[in-house]
């Protein structure tokens, strides 16, 4: 009968022993299942960020784009870099002695 309890008694440490250390691994793995989604999601909101900040120059590409396809850009241009006038306009040029 002894010699049955101190069996049983170390077939029961042995089972507990890989029970414990089934669950330490489990643990482990759980642990780092958690450290890889808390990676992603931040790597997920850093890219929201870049998407809204491309979103904000795209919008302000395209607000310049229709500027410069404006009739008043048009103008602006052609009297500033190309000296042209109006009709019945009359250009006054500031000349210097120095």
């Amino acid at each position: 009968m002894k010699k049955r309890k101190v069996k049983r008694n170390f077939l029961g440490k042995i089972g507990s022993f890989f029970v414990f250390a089934f669950v330490i691994v489990v643990f482990i793995g759980a642990y780092g299942q958690y450290i890889a989604a808390q990676n992603i999601v931040a790597k997920q909101n850093d890219m929201k960020q870049k998407i809204a900040l491309e979103q904000k120059k795209t919008d302000e590409i395209k607000k310049d784009l229709e500027y410069y396809k404006s009739d008043a850009f048009i103008e602006k241009t052609a009297r500033e870099k190309l000296g042209f006038i109006k009709q019945n306009e009359v250009l006054f040029v500031e000349r210097n002695d120095n």
